[in-house]
């Protein structure tokens, strides 16, 4: 049942539960969360996948019940530094590092090597960042303003992406609106690939697209579907022409606004 649990709770000696486990493990981003709990449930142990699959949780929920304690051996957790691996889902922020990449932010991090922390947003996550702020983390909110000489690792949360000098992990929030309007059954081929090809050369990544949007009118359009398919993690808005009324637009078209009764639908 390895691969189709989630967590595990084994009761019983820590030495035991290893060899029980030891032929299935293969890495903490597939395998479930492991707890091991003594006889007496005096002892919680998380023994595998203590973040990602969130078994450091599990323990302490396990040791409320038993009135027991639980061992928590990871680093982060007991410096009271961030978990990397699981801020940007804590928070629903997207990345697009690597599983090597984000092991050797993670090692640089709980390391103290110095970090500036670049936040280009405000949100609940950028609000927990700055009141848990690490002695080693200086806060910066321009880019610009970054002396790279003084950082070994660079932890940015925005929709820009940065090539520095230095190991960059970002964390994307979804902030983006990407508003389309489009012929009657255009065809979607390459629409989306030259969309994300924009964002990149604006520096933007397409990770942090909020949702997408258009006219009731074009609703049932391939090129949505096309889009949602592209983009899942993103919202839809479908908006009547009545909403898009007297927004101004930067290039006002007589054929948008005769089949739509609006200047622009993707501008608006």
């Amino acid at each position: 049942n390895w691969s189709s649990l989630e967590q595990i709770v084994f009761i019983g000696a820590m030495g035991i539960c290893i060899r029980s486990i030891a032929p299935c493990v293969k890495d903490k981003y597939r395998d479930p969360a492991v707890v091991c709990v003594d006889s007496t449930g005096k002892f919680v142990i998380p023994v595998l996948s203590g973040h990602i699959g969130g078994a450091n949780d599990l323990a302490r929920q396990i040791a409320g019940l038993t009135a027991g304690e639980a061992v928590v051996t990871t680093q982060s957790d007991n410096t009271g530094l961030w978990a990397l691996d699981t801020l940007g889902s804590k928070f629903g922020w997207k990345t697009d590092l690597n599983r090597a990449k984000m092991n050797q932010a993670i090692s640089l991090f709980v390391e103290r090597h110095p970090v500036a922390l670049l936040l280009e947003v405000r949100d609940n996550g950028t609000d927990y960042l700055e009141s848990t702020l690490p002695e080693h983390v200086k806060v910066f909110s321009k880019y610009d303003d970054i002396d790279f000489s003084q950082f070994e690792l660079l932890i940015t949360v925005g929709p820009h992406t940065f090539d520095a000098t230095i190991p960059v992990l970002s964390y994307y929030p979804q902030v983006m609106h990407i508003g389309f309007g489009c012929r009657r059954q255009c065809r979607p081929d390459g629409i989306a690939e030259h969309i994300e090809n924009c964002l990149k050369e604006n520096g933007l990544s397409p990770l942090a697209i909020a949702s997408i949007g258009t006219i009731e009118l074009k609703k049932d359009e391939p090129l949505l579907a096309d889009l949602q398919s592209r983009w899942p993690w993103a919202g839809t808005q479908i908006w009547a022409a009545s909403d898009l009324e007297g927004i101004d637009v930067p290039n006002p078209s007589e054929k948008a606004f005769e089949v739509t009764g609006v200047y622009g639908v993707a501008e608006s």
